[in-house]
């Protein structure tokens, strides 16, 4: 706790520094816009998620004082009814345009924000190609900003390639937190499909099914191999029903490896608990955020394998929107389309790596997108910007990148 003191100290005056050069003035001020307060929708799938409250805080914190801007967020999203429900709620409330972070229904929501006149977007995740395709053409569907499925399996196999590297014996026993993938979740579906690949290629394990029925699964599965087991655990754990059975299967085995296509800090004080008391060299690995409960999780030791998102990778997200319910939508339509862009994740796999780009997570103001990054590329400010400007900054997203535009 001491380190987390002392590091959270130098943040905070990293904080102050850059606290008076965060953003300037918007540079082409000139329509009425800067009188009226733009309200965005926010639809989110678990308010209380890391990664949510890590997006919520850049949003409000941070771009809330650069651009005259309001957030109104959902609250936990289950299903395709509580999205529309929100577009409803939020179309009433005076939202112009709707970043989602989750999508049960592409079309039928897209079709929906049509009827309202306000825009909609993915601010950061993966939808299927063919219900892009369903809503490429839609005047209000800006597009999607986020991992490729490519990006997304490769975040699979490289954290399950890690951890089969440290079992050298290839005798482990594996709990992988399959998430939503039978609900219609695609990235946890790539990512479980990538694991299990991975699994089969390095301990010769034999599913005895497809990866793909296996991920989709909406029950427990165990597979058994030569000397090892691997337990999938479907669902997700904010859910009370699925969070009491996971403690109890946290409780009732002995893992050596807990891998996770999801954020799991609800269960990290069961996992401790279960290094004292099962086995204690159990170490885990996440695809979730560089958020402080995993920061917490990386120095107390099991957490050895974090790859995820950061709080302002969404910079561009809200740039695209901001700009296109000012009037500049085109710049994002090529030819009437959606656009589709890539943006993946850091991965840290020991203590060291983790605290260098958690420093640019944590900061309101040390951030990878400053309001000075997205102005450049917003016509609104920027008459000169084009949509290969956006792209090429959104983009950038990797840590070498943001290194070189704080610098």
């Amino acid at each position: 706790m001491k380190k987390m003191a002392q590091f959270i100290a130098t943040a905070l005056l990293t904080c102050m520094i850059f606290s008076v050069t965060g953003c300037s003035a918007p540079k082409n001020e000139t329509n009425d816009y800067s009188q009226q307060e733009t309200v965005i929708g926010v639809a989110v799938y678990n308010t209380e998620d890391p990664e949510v409250l890590a997006f919520r805080n850049y949003f409000k914190n941070y771009l809330a004082n650069c651009f005259h801007v309001s957030f109104l967020y959902s609250d936990s999203i289950r299903s395709a009814e509580d999205e529309q429900a929100f577009v409803k709620q939020a179309a009433q409330a005076g939202v112009q345009g709707i970043i989602s972070f989750i999508s049960y229904d592409l079309e039928n929501t897209v079709a929906l924000c049509e009827e309202e006149q306000i825009y909609y977007m993915m601010g950061s995740g993966t939808i299927a190609d063919e219900a892009f395709e369903a809503m490429k053409n839609s005047p209000h569907f800006l597009g999607v900003i986020g991992p490729s499925e490519t990006i997304e399996r490769q975040a699979g196999s490289d954290m399950a390639t890690f951890f089969a590297k440290q079992d050298t014996e290839k005798n482990a026993s594996y709990l992988i937190f399959t998430g939503g993938g039978s609900l219609g979740n695609v990235m946890h579906q790539y990512r479980t499909e990538a694991i299990l690949t991975c699994l089969k290629e390095q301990y010769g394990l034999d599913c005895g099914q497809s990866v793909t029925r296996l991920a989709l699964s909406d029950k427990p599965v165990v597979l058994s191999g030569q000397n090892m087991t691997v337990t999938l655990f479907p669902g997700y754990v904010s859910r009370p029903e699925v969070m009491t059975a996971a403690k109890e299967q946290i409780t009732d085995a002995d893992y050596s490896f807990i891998l996770s296509v999801m954020g799991l800090s609800e269960l990290y004080d069961d996992i401790k608990a279960a290094r004292k008391q099962q086995h204690a060299g159990l170490t885990m690995g996440v695809i979730d955020c560089f958020s402080e409960v995993n920061f917490n999780a990386v120095q107390d030791g099991y957490l050895r394998y974090v790859t995820g998102k950061y709080s302002s990778l969404v910079g561009p997200s809200f740039a695209a929107m901001y700009d296109a319910i000012h009037g500049n939508a085109v710049n994002y339509k090529k030819d009437g389309e959606a656009f589709q862009l890539t943006q993946g994740f850091w991965t840290a796999d020991n203590a060291k790596s983790y605290e260098q780009m958690y420093a640019y997570a944590v900061s309101d103001y040390l951030n990878a997108y400053s309001g000075d990054d997205l102005m450049s590329v917003m016509k609104l400010y920027t008459a000169s910007a084009t949509f290969a400007d956006f792209r090429t900054l959104t983009e950038a997203y990797d840590i070498e990148s943001i290194q070189a535009r704080r610098n």
